[in-house]
């Protein structure tokens, strides 16, 4: 039995899965050069790309170099619900004060947390603890904050703030270098995004030094990735396969392992054996297999869909309408960030799985947004009305 198999769950594992190593997908040079210089930046993808692996492989190596205290925190994980201010930033206190004892052995955090969210407004609780903490670390720290876009309207909205607000302190005082990671990228949120806040002309987030973004896998890192396989089971992938498997995926990580996964279970001619070499027919069957399946992945467009914002550009596309220069700029830039669709060389659904896919999450979307609307003929005591 195999020890190591195709990711398509989670932050990879480098002891159970093929991998490309995460910090060869960035210029770890680029991104060493932020850190030092203390800057805040930004980095973002699509969803199942490989973020949260990057952040853990970028944390573990700044621990391996020394030089840096750095702390990773999920804040998609620390909040749920409906936006709730102080509840929210109770919850991020709480993780923070959690992931610094378990990956930095540090209590103090643990300890003050209760203290500094009675003391402090939930507009300057996450602040105070970060400047206690940070002012007696004896090292610079690295925050890197994923799934940051998952947090919602005033918590959003607070937790960006607050950073900005510490960030004219960072080194001995503050945080020395800010990574925010999610889907989105920061620089495009809005103000109206956050409620009428009269005289706020600013994303509450303005300095950042960059924004960065997490590329899906070029042809040579597909074959690098198959090859894992080959050489742990003995299993080949004919050229065609890893030429059809790079073009029908587009390189979207999680498309390629799925791909993958799928393809090197076929059996050989009804046999109970896998197939010697996987080929291009055999790519051809798991595409068609992946389409058809229904997967959590494809299951997300749907919801996507429903906003007219990015129905409007999907349906424009899939009518063979590429135009982009008469799209709002802000529409276009969240469905780019989204993954649904790309921008070169031409606007176009991002890959040839996905323009199968996309259509019948669009006739989904449709048929969820028909269902929320309650029929003319039937109230909420489901009495029958009818027009005059």
């Amino acid at each position: 039995m195999n020890k190591k198999y195709f990711n398509t769950t989670g932050p990879i594992n480098p002891d159970f899965h093929y991998h490309i190593p995460p910090l060869e997908r960035m210029d770890l040079d680029q991104v060493m050069g932020l850190i030092r210089r203390g800057k805040y930046f930004a980095l973002h993808a699509p969803r199942q790309s490989g973020k949260t692996s990057f952040l853990r492989a970028l944390r573990d190596f700044l621990h391996d170099i020394g030089e840096f205290a750095c702390l990773q925190l999920n804040l998609g994980n620390a909040v749920a619900g409906q936006a709730n201010l102080e509840r929210d930033i109770l919850a991020i206190l709480a993780t923070l004060a959690r992931e610094a004892k378990f990956q930095l052995n540090d209590d103090y955090p643990d300890s003050i947390f209760h203290s500094v969210h009675e003391r402090e407004t939930p507009q300057t609780a996450l602040q105070s603890l970060l400047m206690s903490w940070t002012s007696r670390l004896g090292r610079p720290l690295v925050l890197l904050l994923d799934e940051t876009d998952a947090l919602k309207d005033e918590t959003l909205y607070s937790v960006l703030s607050q950073l900005r607000t510490g960030y004219e302190w960072r080194g001995e005082r503050f945080p020395h270098s800010v990574l925010l990671c999610g889907v989105r990228d920061v620089t495009h949120i809005r103000p109206g995004q956050f409620g009428e806040r009269p005289g706020e002309d600013l994303c509450p987030f303005n300095v950042l030094e960059t924004s960065l973004r997490l590329e899906n896998f070029q042809k040579n890192e597909v074959a690098r990735l198959l090859m894992q396989h080959t050489k742990e089971a003995g299993q080949r992938f004919q050229p065609q396969a890893i030429e059809l498997m790079t073009v029908w995926t587009g390189g979207q990580p999680w498309l390629v392992n799925k791909m993958a996964e799928i393809a090197v279970r076929q059996r050989a001619g009804g046999s109970r054996g896998r197939l010697p070499v996987v080929t291009a027919e055999a790519i051809v069957a798991a595409q068609d297999y992946l389409i058809n399946s229904r997967d959590p992945h494809f299951q997300q467009f749907s919801d996507r869909l429903i906003d007219a914002r990015v129905r409007k550009i999907v349906e424009r596309i899939l009518a063979g309408d590429t135009r982009w220069d008469t799209l709002p700029p802000e529409d276009l830039d969240y469905v780019l960030n989204l993954g649904l669709v790309v921008d070169r060389p031409r606007l176009d659904i991002a890959n040839p799985i996905y323009r199968e896919v996309i259509p019948r999450a669009l006739a989904r979307a449709r048929k969820m947004e028909r269902s929320r609307r309650e029929p003319r003929w039937q109230d909420g005591a489901t009495v029958l009305k009818f027009d005059p």
